[in-house]
């Protein structure tokens, strides 16, 4: 989860007042507190789904920063994500939720305060999606493996779904913390002796490229975005205009973000590039890039013609720093552009959301 490799450095100043992160700030101030109206909606050319808000949620108050709205989805979930806009691990929940077509509510997390999970039991990292059942899921490949299963399982619940999953509790020696793991997250539970062989390899290699995203892609993003005071002013700018800070958050108040939050990334960068020894970081994420390229080959995506949950996650984690200069980059320097483009086109039209109306269909069937 982005805490663990961001949230927990964050920088503290004078008076115990946070110094704000990027994966914090950047969901920052997209939205107006004391609206209660919906202020934008915006309709998707074929009329099967919309993006709302933000609104105050009239059972429990809670302000929505974004309903998003799906025709596809008869599940009757009610999934609310509570997040960071540009955490990638957040990133890579929208981007499954959104290909899939699941209706569902985004709850943007205050950087200062996090009022908005503090009375929510046994809820400290982010993303958590909460459904209707009450039932809480953290750890964005967990959050996607037991969604998936759920459409693919349609003879179960959502509850029996998670209990696929058991939780694991480790001692990690040199520290004495115990730390809450749940060894089967990549996997997807399909019905027993329901894959061939050749769909074992596939769900092999995806489950493989899953686990590449979190423990070597995403790790690479804080050292590389943030590697130069230049690239974190510029991101941090970047944010302030993709958030419309400008239109809801006082003028001291933006800049203060902006120029602390370059500080405490800068310095954060620059310790987390000490663990590369010496390596340039640059060059690892173009490798990184090059051998994900070199997987997918002459396909569309690594599955093929469809978007894998591997495709979806590094998607994902890509979109946290669309727009930075590391991200230009990468599209100059590799071959990533064309995919992401295929990618982008994929979960903004919904492309997999067969799957999921096929499910709801079957759930429907007495």
């Amino acid at each position: 989860m982005w805490n663990r490799y961001v949230v927990r450095n964050l920088v503290r100043c004078g008076g115990g007042s946070g110094m704000l992160t990027a994966a914090t700030l950047a969901g920052f101030a997209n939205y107006d507190e004391n609206s209660g109206a919906v202020r934008s909606v915006k309709h998707s050319d074929m009329g099967k789904w919309r993006v709302e808000g933000p609104i105050k949620d009239p059972t429990d108050g809670a302000l929505i920063a974004k309903r998003v709205v799906s025709d596809y989805d008869h599940t009757n979930l009610k999934l609310r994500l509570y997040q960071y806009e540009a955490c990638p691990f957040c990133c890579k929940v929208r981007a499954f939720l959104n290909y899939y077509g699941f209706s569902y509510d985004v709850i943007e997390v205050s950087p200062l305060t996090r009022k908005e999970i503090r009375k929510l039991d046994g809820v400290s990292k982010l993303p958590t999606v909460i459904a209707q059942t009450g039932r809480k899921l953290s750890d964005s490949s967990l959050i996607i493996s037991i969604l998936t299963s759920y459409m693919t399982r349609n003879d179960r619940s959502l509850d029996d779904i998670i209990e696929f999953y058991p939780e694991q509790k480790n001692i990690i020696k040199e520290t004495g913390k115990q730390v809450v793991t749940h060894p089967d997250m990549y996997k997807i539970m399909t019905s027993l002796n329901s894959l061939s062989k050749m769909e074992q390899e596939s769900a092999r290699k995806e489950e493989e490229w899953r686990k590449w995203v979190d423990e070597h892609f995403i790790p690479l993003i804080v050292p590389n975005v943030y590697r130069s005071w230049n690239e974190c002013i510029e991101t941090f700018r970047w944010f302030s205009e993709a958030g419309q800070w400008d239109k809801v958050v006082p003028a001291w108040e933006r800049y203060a973000t902006i120029y602390l939050g370059s500080v405490a990334m800068y310095f954060l960068s620059k310790k987390l590039r000490k663990k590369y020894d010496g390596a340039d970081v640059r060059q690892l994420l173009i490798n990184a890039c090059n051998h994900w390229m070199s997987a997918v080959g002459s396909s569309s995506f690594l599955g093929g013609q469809q978007p894998t949950l591997a495709d979806l996650a590094l998607y994902g984690a890509i979109n946290s720093f669309l727009g930075s200069s590391t991200f230009n980059e990468l599209c100059d320097k590799t071959q990533i552009k064309a995919w992401f483009e295929r990618m982008r086109e994929a979960v903004d039209s919904r492309a997999g959301a067969a799957l999921l109306q096929k499910s709801c269909c079957k759930r429907m069937q007495p």
